[in-house]
């Protein structure tokens, strides 16, 4: 009887070693696959709005002629630039344009959008940078370009424009999606408790019916 009951001892402590062995592997294999697959689909949504913004670097540097006969050279806040909507921008983005000493020149194009964005100051330490800065509780991709004097569109010649892309809505997405897999992982990790506990009876039925 002290026999048997050893070996039901260092059965029942092997079956848990062998269950939390298991059990560990999976824990590594679903944390491994949850990380990549979140990576993945960050670095894809971030990929799809930073192409975006080369989108709308490129619409900034390569603008059509805007001049007009009757006035040739229309400053920044002639009321036909500041009223000229870009078609190639999308509805998220806004651009500030700055000058040489950090003034915002475009203040009455921005409409409703001012109140929110009047406090970002010109940065020139962040020419070409692409960051991801927050604004009243508001998400925007940004970049800043000094744009070249002999662009056609004389609001940005020779000035600073910072290009502002709303993320709010891919933010949001990436936050669904990290509790979605959160959630699905959970479930995976409950079914895989069950398979690790009946995984380890199974792999130790040999060595209990050799004591036998």
């Amino acid at each position: 009887m002290k026999l048997k009951s050893k070996q039901s001892k260092i059965t029942r402590r092997q079956q848990f070693k062998l269950f939390l062995s298991i059990m560990a592997s999976f824990a590594v294999l679903f944390l491994t696959l949850g990380l990549i697959i979140f990576n993945l689909f960050q670095s894809s949504t971030y990929k799809s709005i930073d192409k975006d913004m080369r989108e709308q670097i490129a619409s900034v540097k390569k603008q059509p002629n805007m001049q007009k006969q009757d006035d040739p050279n229309p400053g920044p806040d002639h009321p036909v630039q500041q009223n000229k909507p870009n078609p190639k921008m999308p509805f998220q983005a806004s651009i500030l344009v700055f000058d040489d000493n950090g003034k915002l020149l475009n203040k009455s194009s921005l409409g409703n959008r001012y109140s929110a964005l009047k406090n970002i100051n010109l940065n020139k330490k962040n020419i070409n940078k692409k960051q991801t800065i927050v604004v009243h509780n508001m998400n925007f991709r940004s970049v800043l370009i000094k744009v070249s004097k002999k662009n056609n569109n004389p609001m940005y010649a020779g000035h600073y424009v910072l290009i502002m892309q709303n993320i709010d809505t891919q933010i949001q997405t990436m936050e669904n999606f990290e509790k979605i897999l959160i959630l699905t992982f959970f479930i995976f990790w409950i079914i895989a408790l069950v398979i690790s506990y009946f995984l380890a009876r199974i792999n130790m039925l040999p060595i209990v019916k050799s004591w036998k």
